[in-house]
C-alpha cells in the first residue's frame, strides 16, 4: 500500500484564506418573515380580513419585484420610506435593542396602510401592520 506523501511546503503558500465580500442584494426579490413581529397589538390577529387579504396581495406582488424596483418606486405605492426610530410610538422588540444601525421600513399594502419592519439582506422583517396609522407618526 502507497504512503501518503506530505504536502510540499512551498505549496502551502498559495493557498489564501477566503474573503467574505457583502454581495449587494437589490438584484434580488425579497423574502418576507413574521419572525420578529409582537402578537399583541399592530400585528396580522389584529387586521380585519379585507387588511389581511390587501397584504397577502402585496407581499405576492413585491416577492416578483426586485429591491432595486422596490426602492426606486413611489413610497406611497410600491416602494418604501424610511422610518425614523424615534418616530415609533410601538414598543421594539427586544432581539432589536442596541441595534441603533437597523433602519425601519415601511411598506404599503391597503390603500396607504404601511406594514413597517427592517431589512437583513433579502428579508423584510414586518413588525407591525399599521392598519391604524398609530404605529408611527405619520406627516
Amino acid at each position: 500500500m502507497a504512503k501518503i506523501k506530505p504536502p510540499n511546503k512551498q505549496d502551502n503558500s498559495i493557498i489564501k484564506p477566503r474573503e467574505n465580500k457583502k454581495v449587494s442584494t437589490n438584484t434580488f426579490t425579497p423574502i418576507f418573515s413574521f419572525e420578529h413581529m409582537i402578537d399583541k397589538c399592530h400585528c396580522v390577529d389584529c387586521c380585519e380580513n379585507d387588511d389581511l387579504v390587501a397584504l397577502v396581495k402585496r407581499i405576492r406582488l413585491l416577492s416578483k419585484m426586485t429591491w432595486n424596483q422596490i426602492l426606486s418606486s413611489s413610497r406611497y405605492k410600491l416602494g418604501c420610506e424610511k422610518i425614523a426610530r424615534d418616530s415609533i410610538n410601538e414598543k421594539i422588540p427586544t432581539k432589536l435593542h442596541g441595534q441603533e444601525d437597523i433602519n425601519f421600513l415601511s411598506l404599503r399594502f391597503n390603500g396607504m396602510k404601511p406594514m413597517i419592519g427592517f431589512r437583513e439582506d433579502r428579508i423584510f422583517h414586518i413588525i407591525w401592520i399599521d392598519f391604524d396609522f398609530k404605529v408611527y407618526k405619520h406627516e
